[in-house]
């Protein structure tokens, strides 16, 4: 349960204390769709280009990564109609469309920031769109006109004069053995030809030999010439391949690791295929007078089909050994690649010139290496707005727009994946919130108040079937007053097993976004309780109640190899900033909304063992739910109510709660199932007793009890 450390002074404080780092990148909700190349395209036959579009917020700021549609439909093709595919080839290409001019005329190529799915059924089911460019919703379309003038000519982007390779040997068959070509033509653009358009060929096979693509492989120590030609056009490189390259200065690759923004010193945070960007960050050394070089990041699928590759300049370390706090290259992957991908690798660029040890160029030094990942199971977050009927019901209204306040830092900082968030129908408690100066005359007013709003949602979440239970909800308690103030950010129960959707598990209460300067701060909140939600107990910091005993890092700090890869991701930085070690983690109570690895890992594994399969078969009956709080002194009983449950689910090893009869007698007995609270004020409990209140004889009683502790409450029934 994160609290407000301040003395009693502005809201705005109060909301700088809770969030200390708030993400300011873009919204997730996609407002609109922008053209990065047009909207209106001409090419000329036998030229390429790729076709982009970004999705932007309601503030226009780019959504890096949102998943992007891309099609050609037959029935909009210009007259005469001739098939779309008789003019462009489109190659879908992560969020881009590569087109490739192959006879005159016009199309409309369609562009959607949405799934191939809602695409279709907005595409397919709608009008035709008319004259217009930019279309109601989430997409648009890119007209591409293909004219029949003569080809500019083109060239083989090469790096040198002459292309130097490196022979395999069995100790190292990767590093500088190959090199990836490129044509571009003649044209103003430079624009890149599809390289299956051309012929590839080398004249000697025993030196190196060349793919469709412009894969050049060096075979052994030797002189060749590589050959490309497109119809009377011809392209000739030298290539030298040398048993060893033996420059005076040398680059070593020493290390890489992917991060999502956590990765501890072992690499043991796997990624979540499912969830956002990822970074890979690349340690490396040279020797002095290096000569400037590339690094590639290559990345394949479990297919074997190489589906992504980048490059970035290297900058080693010359002086000492480097680390991942200041990565000597770093590469941004985007959330599309790292769904499918399944192995990867680095290397050096030798095309530039070769350094004294090929064998150090590449990472890991042969081969490639599997990646590390699972894919989260789906997240549902549900909102409950509360009505305050002690605040002259008092409620915060929300609508699909507010949602992005709740789950966004969530979606940011948290390995959760797919995430599904509803509003649900306001709940109405009864206990009012005191104002700033009614808890300053009144000390200890407002005890218990935030465990009563987390008790009425954890009962909405239980009566609400076995899909609803399985979600998490989240009770938005509203600003009822501009006076309003709370020591409290939140309150969460924290469940005993990834599994459990009985009593006391998977709900929390927050703040509504109207109590925040920022709104989008709520969402640090709602990170922090779902922490609780998914097992988590206080990081040391900030004098937190009930810290994690276990956790790794003096201080309650996020530790080593932090890198803010959702701000690269946003575009709101251009690299990934290391988060520094001392910074608390989003667990304590020091204001940081970053995770640090060991929290990282602890909520990939609970969300990896969700242990749906392990849960017994529910056998439901009329319950009378006792539920209470035990407190150092006393114990609590709370109203008792009626409800369809199974008994199990509210037995055990908790305080003893027994039914009596007029004259004392024991009817029935149970032990009470205990939860946790974030913040460790109370042992809350619940006990479900067998027994309809409607038809129960008259004046029973409730007795809870554990050691010299007792509580009795009269047994509401029917009659």
């Amino acid at each position: 349960m994160p609290r407000f450390h301040f003395a009693q002074t502005a809201l705005v404080a109060a909301a700088l204390s809770l969030v200390g780092c708030s993400d300011n990148g873009p919204l997730f909700e996609v407002d609109s769709i922008r053209f990065l190349d047009g909207p209106t395209v001409t090419l000329e036959v036998g030229q390429s280009l790729e076709l982009g579009v970004e999705c932007l917020d309601q503030l226009g700021r780019v959504i890096k990564g949102h998943r992007v549609t891309w099609a050609v439909p037959y029935r909009y093709a210009s007259s005469p109609p001739v098939p779309a595919h008789g003019r462009v080839v489109l190659d879908r290409r992560s969020n881009r469309a590569r087109v490739r001019a192959i006879g005159a005329g016009t199309l409309e190529l369609a562009a959607a920031c949405l799934s191939q799915r809602e695409f279709d059924s907005i595409w397919w089911g709608s009008s035709t769109p008319g004259s217009g460019i930019h279309y109601p919703g989430l997409w648009g379309i890119y007209r591409v006109t293909v004219t029949d003038e003569a080809d500019p000519g083109w060239a083989l982007d090469a790096p040198t004069d002459t292309l130097r390779l490196r022979a395999p040997t069995v100790e190292d068959s990767t590093s500088g053995v190959t090199a990836l070509l490129t044509v571009r033509d003649n044209g103003p653009l430079l624009l890149a030809r599809d390289p299956v358009d051309f012929a590839w060929s080398i004249d000697d096979n025993s030196v190196a030999t060349v793919t469709s693509d412009g894969l050049v492989r060096a075979v052994g120590a030797g002189d060749a010439l590589l050959r490309v030609q497109s119809g009377s056009q011809q392209v000739e490189l030298p290539i030298r391949v040398a048993a060893e390259l033996g420059a005076g200065w040398d680059i070593g690759i020493v290390d890489a690791h992917w991060t999502q923004g956590a990765q501890d010193a072992q690499q043991r945070v796997p990624m979540v295929s499912n969830g956002r960007a990822a970074a890979v960050n690349v340690l490396a050394f040279a020797t002095p007078g290096a000569a400037p070089s590339d690094v590639v990041l290559e990345v394949w699928d479990a297919q074997s089909n190489r589906i992504w590759t980048d490059r970035v300049a290297l900058n080693p370390d010359t002086a000492a050994a480097p680390t991942f706090a200041t990565p000597s290259a770093q590469f941004l992957v985007p959330r599309t690649v790292l769904r499918s991908a399944t192995r990867w690798r680095v290397v050096r660029d030798s095309s530039g010139g070769p350094d004294a040890l090929a064998a150090n160029d590449a990472w890991p030094r042969s081969g490639s290496r599997a990646l590390s990942s699972f894919t989260a199971p789906p997240l549902d977050l549900r909102l409950v707005p509360l009505r305050l009927a002690g605040n002259d019901n008092a409620i915060t209204p929300l609508t699909d727009a507010d949602r992005v306040w709740y789950d966004s830092i969530a979606r940011i900082r948290l390995p959760l994946g797919e995430v599904n968030v509803r509003i649900e129908a306001p709940l109405t408690v009864q206990r009012a919130m005191s104002t700033r100066d009614q808890r300053s005359a009144s000390p200890g007013i407002d005890a218990g108040l935030f465990e009563e709003y987390l008790d009425a949602v954890d009962a909405r979440r239980l009566a609400s079937g076995s899909s609803g239970r399985e979600a998490y909800w989240l009770g938005v308690i509203p600003r009822f007053s501009p006076d309003a103030g709370t020591p409290w950010g939140g309150m969460a129960y924290i469940p005993s097993s990834a599994s459990e959707t009985g009593p006391m598990a998977r709900s929390m209460v927050a703040l509504s976004h109207e109590w925040y300067t920022s709104p989008v701060s709520a969402g640090g909140t709602v990170s922090h309780e779902l922490g609780h939600a998914m097992g988590l107990r206080h990081a040391p910091c900030g004098s937190a109640a009930w810290p994690d005993p276990a956790y790794p890092v003096p201080d309650g700090a996020v530790g080593n190899w932090v890198h803010w890869v959702s701000a690269w991701e946003h575009g709101t930085q251009t690299s990934a900033p290391t988060i520094a070690p001392t910074t608390g983690d989003f667990m304590g109570y020091c204001g940081s909304g970053f995770v640090g690895p060991y929290h990282m890992r602890a909520l990939i594994e609970w969300r990896a063992m969700s242990g749906a399969a392990l849960q017994l078969p529910s056998m439901p009956q009329r319950v009378a739910v006792v539920r209470g709080m035990q407190h150092g002194d006393r114990i609590e009983i709370y109203p008792i109510t009626s409800r369809d449950a199974d008994p199990a689910e509210g037995s055990g090893a908790g305080p003893l709660v027994e039914l009596l009869a007029p004259d004392g007698r024991v009817l029935r007995r149970v032990r009470a199932r205990s939860g946790q609270l974030s913040d460790g004020s109370g042992v809350p409990f619940v006990a479900y007793l067998p027994i309809d209140l409607d038809a129960a004889e008259p004046d029973l009683r409730i007795r809870v009890s554990d050691g010299a502790l007792s509580a009795e409450s009269p047994l509401p029934t029917g009659r």
